[in-house]
């Protein structure tokens, strides 16, 4: 029942995989859809490194094609934290009442075992078929935009939310944690969470034909107003320092800020006042 349920997902998750037939050559146990055929039932049962260990036996040209970079992609994703179906789920019926959008994405994650590195091989595998949202699916997209939220979320969890039972996170920043500090949350890891925000914004049109209102996108609107064009880089290398100020200033914020357009990070530190006065 659970590889039918993941098949049903991938094939409603993505909606331009090919026609070809997988069992072809499957005698062989070493061709090339041999190989992803086990990939997919290691990806079935999460074990997601032995899954990517048999992708890497796989072919170059075998590997070029759509529905296995959307296959690898979904291996990375999983490693790194999304279980889509739920995640969607929980989206979906969202409320921020007494939270952030941060927050949010970051506690999503609470003691949950995560590799935030990974959210970002997902990404460039799905960027191997196009950077260009106008260039993919629909499916493609919407998967890009959960990637973000997941990338958004993992990244922050594993900087400000490290203590709790088994240092898994207990739902809150840790003490004496600053989203103004570099050596709390460094430009490396910011610059993945800046263009995981991207990632949402960029494909911010297919994400609202899903979600059709609510908490999530009403928040999404705000801290794209509060950050603008930093919100839009979806590549962690073309990340500005002014980018990283903004968005610290953004983290810094929290639920008690006095702007209801500005209860949008993690801190909760910075109550008054325009963001770029938070660090």
């Amino acid at each position: 029942m659970k590889r039918v349920l993941t098949f049903i997902l991938i094939f409603s998750l993505f909606s331009n995989l090919s026609c070809s037939n997988i069992l072809t050559g499957l005698a062989n146990k070493e061709s090339d859809e041999a190989l992803y055929e086990d990939a997919q039932k290691l990806m079935d049962a999460q074990s997601w490194d032995s899954a990517l260990a048999k992708m890497d036996l796989i072919s170059s040209g075998f590997l070029a094609r759509e529905d296995v970079l959307e296959t690898w992609a979904g291996i990375y994703a999983g490693k790194c934290g999304l279980n889509f179906g739920e995640y969607f789920e929980r989206l979906g019926s969202a409320s921020l009442d007494d939270s952030t959008i941060m927050l949010y994405f970051m506690n999503a994650f609470t003691q949950r075992i995560i590799d935030p590195p990974s959210c970002y091989q997902a990404q460039l595998k799905i960027e191997l078929i196009s950077e260009d949202p106008a260039e993919r699916s629909s499916g493609q997209n919407l998967f890009m935009a959960i990637l973000g939220m997941v990338k958004v979320g993992t990244y922050l969890r594993n900087a400000a939310d490290r203590d709790g039972t088994d240092n898994l996170g207990d739902g809150s920043a840790d003490a004496g944690y600053s989203s103004c500090a570099a050596g709390d949350l460094s430009d490396s890891n910011l610059n993945q969470v800046i263009s995981g925000m991207g990632l949402v914004t960029s494909n911010l049109a297919t994400l609202s034909a899903v979600l059709a209102g609510g908490d999530i996108e009403s928040a999404l609107t705000a801290i794209n107003t509060a950050c603008g064009g930093s919100c839009g880089e979806t590549d962690p290398d073309e990340v500005q320092a002014g980018d990283r100020d903004t968005f610290r200033d953004i983290l810094r914020t929290g639920k008690d800020h006095v702007v209801p357009g500005l209860r949008l990070g993690i801190d909760n530190l910075c109550l008054a006042g325009v963001p770029t006065a938070c660090c």
